[in-house]
């Protein structure tokens, strides 16, 4: 292994009550009251994709890239606020020491840069939503990932915490670890390996 590409949102920093907060609030603004499961299945997914979903299953026609956009803004008011998972730094400074690290994040570069803060400067490779044309759970951004770095996919793992990053990372040809900040084992079992957090002993003996 000479690589490893992790997810930023849930994996990194723990800005999941952010962009999900922010989604009911966006949609609640619009008249539509997304339900509790909604909300957590969308976590991992675009917010394009999100809003398309929510709005076709109550029948409505609604402007996608406006609300996207009117819901980033959101996110962008608070993020600043979100903080890294106990032992992300730690492990960061690890891996650094033995691989190549690259990021693979849906969220936009602006978002990324206000979430990764001081985090950004042990990454060789920065892949965000502008740079691919199809999202999560389409391997695309993983592929690109792998392709920045200059190898080939059996030479690095992914981390990932959402079902829609898992199966990208698997469609990708990827070893994927998945960590349980968001979704329960039970929706992760496509992933190679499920560990508690960055800081689960299995991860330094893998890695």
């Amino acid at each position: 292994m000479k690589a490893i590409i992790l997810d930023l949102d849930g994996v990194l920093v723990n800005s999941k009550p952010i962009h999900l907060k922010a989604l009911e609030k966006l949609l609640k603004s619009k008249g539509i009251i997304p339900t509790k499961e909604e909300l957590q299945n969308a976590f991992g997914f675009a917010v394009e994709d999100n809003i398309e979903s929510i709005c076709k299953t109550r029948g409505l026609t609604c402007p996608i890239k406006e609300w996207a956009d009117e819901k980033r803004a959101i996110v962008m008011q608070t993020l600043k606020k979100v903080k890294p998972f106990p032992g992300t730094e730690d492990f960061l400074k690890y891996a650094k020491g033995k691989y190549k690290l690259g990021l693979a994040s849906s969220s936009t570069a602006p978002e990324a840069d206000v979430s990764l803060k001081s985090l950004k400067k042990y990454f060789d490779v920065i892949i965000t939503r502008e740079q691919v044309k199809k999202p999560k759970p389409d391997p695309e951004i993983y592929k690109e990932a792998v392709k920045q770095l200059n190898l080939k996919p059996k030479e690095c793992i992914v981390i990932e915490d959402s079902v829609a990053g898992v199966e990208a990372a698997k469609r990708a040809g990827l070893f994927c670890i998945a960590v349980l900040n968001s979704f329960k084992e039970k929706d992760l079992k496509a992933a190679d390996l499920i560990i508690k957090d960055l800081q689960d002993s299995r991860l330094k003996q893998l890695c």
